[in-house]
């Protein structure tokens, strides 16, 4: 969704400008993450580039080097300011990324639910109605009989189990690995609307109740189908020609 449409781009805006040599440039930084900090900051894309003298494409960071200082210094320099969900040079939100990113540190995850209670509700509504947390984290639980992953241990499943190599008189001790699910109002701290999130629960509720007719009503199409009682070409009447998403956002 974001790579491939990035790369679909490149190849036809150079067949259409007739250039050979391209550059990808990205924003990443040497200082955001001991794994970036591995990184090269220049090389040559494989997969973009063809073969033969066709196009050649560089993969490149051109502020792979630069502080997060040095960056706002540049941007400033340029009479120029960042987007408003940094603040003041970072004083806010420390990435630019989805409201309720995975991937989000507590501080934006916490913006985000004060500065969007509405979603942050829907969000929390959509937890209880699929029975899954967005989060989780490990507990490390020691034992002196193997699990093996997806066993239950204290009412969680193991996701990975290992020997230790030091016995504890005598006996030997495994470390299992558990998942703890952890839901966006833990994460982000911020106190929740009971009444906008019973709202939204509602709402979600209806929209999973039209999903699983949906889903019935292509069961039992397909039944039919098997059993010769409809054509195959006939069943296109049965299709509901719009897409019904839990996900989508519901007014």
């Amino acid at each position: 969704m974001k790579t491939s449409q990035i790369d679909i781009f490149i190849r036809n805006y150079m067949r259409d400008n007739n250039y050979t040599v391209g550059f990808n440039c990205t924003g990443l930084r040497s200082q955001e993450s001991t794994k970036r900090a591995t990184k090269s900051p220049l090389w040559i894309n494989k997969g973009l580039t063809g073969k033969g003298n066709i196009r050649l494409v560089y993969d490149w960071m051109p502020i792979f080097h630069l502080t997060e200082k040095d960056v706002y210094d540049t941007i400033e320099s340029a009479g120029q300011k960042p987007h408003a969900a940094y603040g003041f040079r970072g004083s806010k939100n420390s990435r630019l990324s989805c409201i309720f990113c995975i991937m989000g540190s507590q501080n934006d995850l916490s913006n985000g639910a004060k500065s969007y209670p509405e979603h942050y509700s829907e969000i929390i509504a959509l937890e209880n109605v699929v029975n899954h947390k967005m989060f989780a984290r490990s507990k490390v639980i020691r034992t002196t009989t193997p699990m093996k992953k997806g066993d239950i241990l204290e009412g969680r499943k193991v996701t990975k189990c290992k020997i230790l190599n030091k016995r504890v008189n005598g006996v030997i001790q495994y470390s299992n690995t558990v998942c703890i699910p952890v839901s966006l109002s833990e994460r982000t701290g911020v106190p929740v609307n009971d009444v906008l999130v019973a709202k939204k629960t509602r709402q979600l509720l209806a929209r999973k109740k039209l999903l699983e007719l949906q889903r019935g009503k292509e069961k039992a199409d397909k039944t039919r189908i098997k059993k010769g009682k409809i054509s195959a070409t006939s069943k296109r009447k049965f299709q509901d020609t719009k897409t019904i998403d839990i996900f989508e956002v519901i007014g």
